[in-house]
């Protein structure tokens, strides 16, 4: 990954979760990859399976909100931002979802309060 080489990297971390289907964080390096390769919907498959593996991961459902903001998914968007800020309520990534952002013009008064909260 380093090295700008995605294609090679996917390889390997597809194998090291072929060997181990509960390696976290193999797949959550095999779903950067694929954003990186521009395979949208392998990456999102691969977040699911990494969240299912650890619900927790709040980096990880960041990047699958992200995932959703891009493909214009709103609400779903906004459940893994409404996820993150209950856990991290000044989480700055998470405020770049839809629920907090200015310029969706249904909910600007959510994104004032939601900017309002960080000072």
């Amino acid at each position: 990954m380093k090295n700008g080489k995605y294609g090679d990297a996917a390889i390997e971390f597809r194998n090291a979760v072929r060997l181990d289907h509960r390696f976290v964080e193999a797949f959550y390096q095999l779903a950067h990859a694929d954003m990186a390769l521009n395979d949208w919907s392998a990456a999102y498959a691969t977040l699911a399976k990494t969240i299912d593996l650890d619900p927790t991961r709040l980096d990880v459902r960041l990047d699958r909100g992200r995932l959703y903001l891009a493909a214009r998914e709103f609400n779903q968007a906004e459940d893994e931002a409404t996820f993150i800020l209950k856990q991290e309520p000044k989480d700055v990534g998470a405020y770049s979802t839809p629920r907090c952002r200015i310029n969706r013009p249904a909910k600007p008064d959510l994104a004032l309060a939601a900017f309002s909260k960080l000072t």
